[in-house]
């Protein structure tokens, strides 16, 4: 009996980490790719991705549509930069790249992208 309990948490412990693997690739995957342009971007690494509210900062200042274009150890390499420039509504009255400097981000390993380019493949 013991045992039988014990597989059911460890199963149900384990379909819930699949999910929420599943969850961040499925993340991930549309965040790659995203065709859609924006007036405000949001560019960094994750202190960026992981500290800046799009939807709170559209809420904010005056209804602008923003996007978090950040990604995990990201630096600004010539892939990542002309993609930043890409998500940038060009049309838009207001155009705003915000960009998130961390010492890391200004490194040649930073520049290389490694998660950028791992999710844009």
């Amino acid at each position: 009996m013991l045992v039988a309990l014990l597989s059911m948490l460890i199963f149900h412990t384990r379909d819930e980490m699949d999910t929420e693997v599943l969850r961040k690739q499925q993340y991930w995957m549309s965040k790659g790719r995203n065709k859609n342009t924006y007036p405000v971007v949001f560019a960094g690494d994750s202190r960026v991705f992981r500290g800046l509210s799009p939807k709170h900062f559209s809420s904010e200042f005056m209804d602008l549509a923003a996007y978090n274009y950040a990604f995990w150890s990201n630096g600004f390499g010539k892939d990542y930069l002309e993609g930043l420039e890409a998500k940038v509504e060009s049309s838009a009255d207001t155009r705003v790249i915000i960009l998130g400097l961390s010492p890391h981000s200004l490194t040649r390993k930073a520049a290389r992208c490694d998660h950028y380019h791992d999710v844009m493949k």
